[in-house]
C-alpha cells in the first residue's frame, strides 16, 4: 500500500501537466502565427508523450466534454464564413479568382467548439458586413444579380453619336417628302395663275381662238398635266393655223436632287409657244431672233437655219433695229425687215421695251423648212415669271396672235422669191443625193453580209455538201450556154423537116438563126441572169435550212438541260420568279401612270445593267443562299432568270406607253375634228 501511494502523485502531477502544456500550445497558436498543420503536429505530439508516460499505469480521468454545434447565436458573417468553406460547391467557379488574405487571422481558426460562449470581436463583423460581395466570390446567385443590375442610362450625345445614319435618313426622307409637295404646289399655282390670266373668259387666247383645251365640252380641263413639272395648253380655232400648243417646263421643285443640283447650275420656268401654219399660208420665211450668244447657237444647231439663213451683221437701210444685245438670223434682209416691224420694236424688242421686258424674253423662230412632222412652224419661247408677276409677259404673249396674222398675210417679192426657190431645190437635191448614198450603203453593207454568210454556210458544209454544191454551179453554168447550142439544133431540126439539102436554102437559115440569134440574145442574158441569181438564192436558202434544222434539235436539248439542271424548288429562286410577276402585274395595272411607268422602266434597265456585277458578287458568295454555284463567267443563268425577265417588262411598259400615246392622238385629232366640223356648220348658219 505503501508503495502504491508513494507512487500515485507523481502520475497525476504528470497528467496535470500534459493537460496544461496542451491548453497553452492551443492558445499560442492564436498569437504566434502558428498554422491549423503546426496545431495538428503539437496536438500529435503531446497525445504520442501521453501514451508513453501512461503505457502501464490505469488513471481514472472525467470523461471528456461532449462534442456537438454550439447553438449560441454567433455573428452572420462568422456563421457564413464556416459553412461556405465546409460546404462544397456543386458549380466551382471555372475560372477562380485570388482574394487577398484576411487580415483577421483568428477569424480563420476560429472554432465555436472550443470558444463557446465566447463574444465574437465587433471589429471583424463590422468587417465581414461591410464587404458582403468578398465572403462568397464564386456564388452563382450573386453573379447572377450583379448581371441582371440595369445598365446606367445613355447621355443624348451618345444616343446622337449611335444613331447618326438613321437620324440623317430618316432626315432626308423627311425633307424629300416635305420639298415634293411644297414644290408641287408652286409649279401647280404657276400654271394656273398663268392660264387664268391668258386662257380664261375674255383673255387674249379667248379672244384670238375659238376652242381652249384638248376639247369642247364645259368641263374640259383647260391645261394637260404631264408631270410635276410639265403642263400643256391648247388651242385651235383660228385662220391661218391649225392650232397652238403651249408647253411650261417649270423647275424640278418637286426634286430635292434637282433643286440642289440647280443651286451650281441655276434653271428658270420657261413657256414655249408653237404654232402649226397652213400649208398654204406660209411662204418662204425664216427667221431667228434671240440674244447674241444663243443666236449663234441656234445658226449652227437648227438645220434649217445652217442651210438656209445667215447671222445679219448692219440693219436694213433705213430701218430702225432690235436692241443691241439681240441678234437677227434670217434668209434675206428683206424678210427680216418685214418681220420686225414698229410694232414689234416699241411693244418687245426694241431698245427702251427691251429693257423693261427682255428678261422674260428668250428666242422666237419662224421657218417653212423646219425638220420634223410639220415643216411651217412658228415658235416663241420665254421666260415664266412668278404667279404675282404674271402681268407682265403679257406684251410678249400679244406677239403670238399678232405673228400668226402676219405671217399669214405676207409675200414675198418676186426676187427674193427666186432666190429662196433656188436655195430650196438645191437643199432638195443635196438631200436626194445624200439619201441615195445611204440607200448604196445600205445595200453594199447587205451585200457584204450575205456574202459572209454565204461563207460561213460553206465553211460548215462537208465535202459531200461542198461536191454538191460544185455540181449545180457547173450546172447553173451549163444552162447559161444552153442557148446558142439549142438555137444551132433547132436550126438543123428545121432544116431536116423541110428536106432541102440546096445550099443556097441552108446558107440562108443559118442567117435567119443567126439574126434571129442577134435579136434575142439581151432577153436570154437577162433571163441567165435572173435564172442564176434565183440559183443563188435557193441555195443560200437551203444551207441557212440546213443550219437551222441543226441548230434547232441542239438548241432544245440544251434549254431542256438547262431548266433540269436548275433546281427551282429553292426559296431565293422562288422568291425571286415572285418578285418578276409582281413587278409585271404592276407595270400592267398602272400602265396609265405615266410617271410610275417611267420609273419602273428605269428600274428595269438599271437592274439590266447591274446584271454583270450581280453575276460576279454572287459568283462569290452563292454559298449563303444557293445549294450550288450557277453563276458562271459568261452570265448564262443571270441572264435567263434576271435580265430576260426585267426586258420583257420594260418591253410590255413600252408597248403600253405607245398605245396610251396612240390614244391621245386620237382623242386630240376626233376633238380637232368636232372643231372643224362646228366651224364649218357655223360658216353654212
Amino acid at each position: 500500500m505503501a508503495t502504491a501511494s508513494s507512487i500515485r502523485p507523481p502520475r497525476a502531477a504528470l497528467v496535470l501537466l500534459l493537460l496544461a502544456l496542451s491548453f497553452s500550445l492551443t492558445l499560442a497558436a492564436h498569437f504566434e502565427g502558428f498554422g491549423s498543420d503546426d496545431l495538428h503536429s503539437a496536438h500529435a505530439d503531446a497525445a504520442s508523450a501521453d501514451d508513453e508516460d501512461d503505457e502501464g499505469l490505469d488513471v481514472e480521468l472525467p470523461p471528456p466534454p461532449r462534442i456537438s454545434l454550439s447553438t449560441s447565436t454567433p455573428s452572420p458573417p462568422v456563421t457564413t464564413t464556416t459553412t461556405t468553406t465546409s460546404a462544397p460547391n456543386p458549380n466551382p467557379d471555372p475560372n477562380p479568382t485570388l482574394t487577398p488574405p484576411n487580415p483577421t487571422p483568428t477569424l480563420d481558426l476560429w472554432d465555436e467548439d472550443e470558444f463557446e460562449g465566447i463574444p465574437v470581436p465587433e471589429a471583424a463583423s463590422s468587417d465581414e458586413s461591410s464587404t458582403p460581395a468578398e465572403a462568397a466570390p464564386s456564388d452563382p446567385a450573386a453573379d447572377a444579380a450583379a448581371e441582371a443590375a440595369p445598365a446606367p442610362p445613355r447621355r443624348p450625345a451618345e444616343l446622337l453619336r449611335a444613331y447618326t445614319v438613321e437620324i440623317a435618313c430618316v432626315s432626308f426622307l423627311i425633307c424629300f417628302l416635305l420639298n415634293y409637295f411644297t414644290g408641287k404646289r408652286q409649279n401647280e399655282a404657276i400654271a394656273l395663275a398663268w392660264a387664268t390670266r391668258f386662257a380664261t373668259r375674255d383673255s387674249i387666247f379667248d379672244k384670238n381662238f375659238s376652242l381652249l383645251g384638248t376639247g369642247d365640252g364645259k368641263d374640259t380641263p383647260l391645261l394637260m398635266k404631264e408631270g410635276q413639272d410639265v403642263f400643256k395648253f391648247y388651242a385651235s380655232g383660228r385662220r391661218y393655223c391649225q392650232g397652238m400648243l403651249a408647253t411650261m417646263e417649270m423647275r424640278a421643285r418637286h426634286d430635292l436632287l434637282s433643286k440642289l443640283v440647280e443651286l451650281v447650275f441655276p434653271r428658270k420656268d420657261t413657256i414655249t409657244f408653237e404654232v402649226v401654219m397652213n400649208e398654204e399660208a406660209m411662204d418662204h420665211v425664216m427667221l431667228a431672233v434671240a440674244r447674241k450668244k444663243a443666236a449663234k447657237t441656234m445658226q449652227k444647231e437648227e438645220r434649217d437655219l445652217q442651210k438656209f439663213a445667215g447671222v445679219l451683221t448692219s440693219a436694213p437701210a433705213g430701218r430702225r433695229w432690235v436692241a443691241d444685245e439681240l441678234a437677227v438670223v434670217a434668209e434675206s434682209k428683206e424678210v427680216a425687215g418685214d418681220m420686225i416691224t414698229e410694232a414689234v420694236l416699241d411693244q418687245v424688242l426694241g431698245d427702251k421695251a427691251f429693257e423693261k421686258f427682255g428678261k422674260w424674253f428668250i428666242s422666237l423662230h419662224f421657218s417653212d423648212q423646219l425638220a420634223g412632222s410639220y415643216k411651217k412652224v412658228l415658235s416663241f419661247k420665254f421666260v415664266l415669271p412668278d404667279a404675282s408677276n404674271m402681268a407682265e409677259m403679257t406684251r410678249l404673249v400679244a406677239l403670238v396672235p399678232y405673228y400668226i396674222d402676219l405671217v399669214g398675210r405676207y409675200k414675198l417679192s418676186n426676187h427674193a422669191r427666186s432666190k429662196t426657190e433656188a436655195a430650196r431645190t438645191k437643199a432638195a437635191q443635196e438631200a436626194f443625193r445624200e439619201q441615195q448614198g445611204l440607200r448604196q450603203e445600205a445595200l453594199q453593207r447587205k451585200k457584204a453580209e450575205k456574202k459572209k454568210l454565204m461563207e460561213e454556210a460553206e465553211a460548215k458544209l462537208s465535202a459531200e455538201a461542198l461536191r454538191k454544191k460544185e455540181e449545180k454551179e457547173r450546172a447553173r453554168q451549163m444552162k447559161k450556154s444552153m442557148p446558142k447550142a439549142g438555137m444551132a439544133s433547132s436550126n438543123r431540126i428545121i432544116a431536116t423537116t423541110l428536106g432541102s439539102t440546096s445550099p443556097l436554102f441552108f446558107l440562108s437559115t443559118l442567117g435567119q438563126s443567126a439574126a434571129l440569134r442577134r435579136t434575142r440574145h439581151p432577153m436570154e442574158e437577162a433571163q441567165a441572169a435572173v435564172m442564176a441569181h434565183l440559183d443563188q438564192v435557193s441555195g443560200l436558202v437551203q444551207a441557212l435550212s440546213a443550219e437551222l434544222r441543226r441548230g434547232i434539235g441542239p438548241a432544245a436539248d440544251s434549254l431542256l438541260a438547262f431548266v433540269r439542271a436548275v433546281d427551282w424548288t429553292e426559296p431565293w429562286l422562288i422568291c425571286l420568279m415572285v418578285f418578276h410577276a409582281t413587278l409585271l402585274l404592276t407595270a400592267v395595272g398602272l400602265r396609265r401612270n405615266a410617271n410610275f411607268q417611267l420609273f419602273m422602266l428605269f428600274l428595269a434597265y438599271s437592274g439590266v445593267y447591274l446584271a454583270e456585277k450581280i453575276n460576279s458578287y454572287m459568283a462569290e458568295h452563292w454559298k449563303s443562299i444557293a445549294t450550288r454555284n450557277y453563276f458562271d463567267r459568261a452570265g448564262v443563268f443571270v441572264s435567263v432568270v434576271w435580265s430576260g425577265p426585267l426586258i420583257f417588262i420594260s418591253m410590255v411598259i413600252v408597248v403600253s406607253s405607245l398605245i396610251t400615246l396612240c390614244r391621245l392622238m386620237v382623242k386630240w385629232k376626233r376633238a380637232e375634228l368636232r372643231h372643224r366640223a362646228q366651224l364649218a356648220r357655223d360658216k353654212q348658219d
